[in-house]
């Protein structure tokens, strides 16, 4: 299982201390730590290189950027069907904002189907599930086995029994 992980947990880990901080820089030490598996995309970096640099926080912004980079599995690129499959999106769910629209469409486009994000403006599209930091841990229980076929030591991530996300 992969998670996308949204513009507003990079921004809740490098900005002021805010009550979503710590469960952000918590789940973002997990991904180092290899306990789950995330990518985000290059328009979500953007977005928190713009927000940091209106609030003139540029370096604190490149520096995240940096950060995030050298320990996410891949950050996505934003192509032409990203951005076709937005517009279609937009039009299913009228009330989604634009760049929401096209991280879900990179997120869709890449099969990825879990979302790590506060913006509960993204509970309206069906097909995908949000998740906050916080939750991770509680929903999702981390194996380490080793694969059979090649002896190597691999994670496996599965969903709590009794979890709220295995009643949806």
């Amino acid at each position: 299982m992969i998670f996308f992980v949204d513009t507003n947990i990079f921004l809740y880990a490098i900005g002021p201390v805010f009550q979503f901080q710590g469960p952000s820089k918590t789940f973002l030490r997990e991904v180092v730590e290899e306990r789950y598996r995330a990518v985000t995309s290059t328009e979500v970096f953007q977005e928190v290189l713009h927000q940091c640099d209106g609030k003139g926080r540029r370096a604190r912004g490149i520096e995240g950027i940096r950060d995030f980079r050298s320990f996410l599995q891949e950050v996505l690129p934003v192509t032409d069907a990203d951005i076709q499959s937005a517009e279609t999106l937009i039009s299913q769910y009228p009330s989604l904002k634009i760049r929401d629209a096209i991280h879900v469409a990179v997120m869709k486009n890449h099969g990825i189907f879990d979302l790590v994000s506060y913006d509960k403006d993204f509970d309206v599209i069906k097909d995908i599930q949000r998740v906050e930091p916080p939750d991770v841990s509680d929903q999702f229980l981390v194996q380490e086995t080793t694969d059979r076929y090649h002896g190597r030591k691999v994670k496996k991530i599965s969903l709590v029994e009794g979890s709220r996300r295995s009643r949806l």
